[in-house]
């Protein structure tokens, strides 16, 4: 029978998914099944909350925030647990169901919460990333009946940064040599896979290995300063919304999250 997954399976799967370190595996299925003793579980847990929480590069006050949002939300998960009976339910069904109505729009909920106090402190948490829309949850794509998953609108997104020019000149840098070895040979072929074929990175290792520190991307489809305010900088703007027969409402919403309209 199919069943609702624990909040230690939760939290095991977005440790992997992040790349980080895996416990010990005669401790991974004890972990997830309750199977340590209280104070073995408990350290296990806080252990692999905080690397996943140094990952997202959070600063104090915000993973305070963010384990009390958690504590709150797993009480409610565990209400949920005990209260379903999945019956002949397959198990992809019962994640599906819990994706569209609990564990997305939870966390849409909360992520909401954090944009609007980082907003008007000043400091959105996605700062430099696409705003206008939730780019880091899936979107349902009512035209073409489909679900666009979170790597998809980022890669289209970066696209869209990129401007005009092929994506073999656009991502040529991303290839390099390490101690005599070729690194990212086939990065185009994986970019590809992520944007049109809907493929996952591994996990967030892989994305900081492609993109690494020594790659040069040239951003055509964005304003060359921090600020457009003198006329040559103005008349190159206009000259970009005209080229790319941009809309009012459309150039009204910024391209970052943190309300610039340029890049670095």
């Amino acid at each position: 029978m199919a069943r609702i997954p624990t909040f230690e399976e939760i939290l095991l799967e977005i440790n992997q998914s992040l790349g980080l370190d895996r416990p010990q595996s005669k401790y991974i299925y004890q972990f997830s099944d309750l199977g340590l003793p209280l104070e073995k579980h408990s350290e296990m847990g806080s252990e692999i909350l905080a690397s996943i929480l140094s990952a997202l590069d959070l600063d104090e006050q915000a993973r305070q925030h963010i384990v009390l949002n958690i504590e709150e939300w797993t009480g409610f998960h565990k209400a949920v647990e005990l209260q379903t009976w999945t019956g002949n339910a397959s198990q992809q069904q019962v994640l599906w169901h819990l994706l569209a109505y609990s564990y997305v729009p939870g966390l849409a909920r909360r992520i909401a919460f954090w944009s609007l106090a980082g907003d008007q402190a000043g400091r959105p948490f996605d700062a430099g990333m696409s705003g206008g829309e939730f780019w880091f949850l899936p979107h349902w794509d009512q035209e073409k009946y489909k679900i666009d998953l979170p790597v998809q609108q980022v890669m289209v997104w970066l696209q869209d940064l990129l401007g005009e020019q092929s994506h073999e000149q656009a991502f040529q840098n991303l290839e390099r040599e390490e101690k005599g070895k070729s690194v990212n040979a086939n990065a185009l072929r994986k970019l590809q896979g992520w944007r049109l074929e809907g493929r996952l990175p591994k996990s967030a290792k892989e994305i900081d290995e492609l993109f690494h520190d020594e790659a040069k991307l040239d951003f055509y489809g964005t304003f060359p300063n921090k600020l457009v305010t003198e006329k040559p900088q103005f008349e190159d703007g206009r000259c970009q919304v005209r080229c790319r027969i941009f809309s009012f409402n459309f150039v009204s919403i910024p391209a970052f999250s943190d309300g610039r309209i340029c890049s670095d």
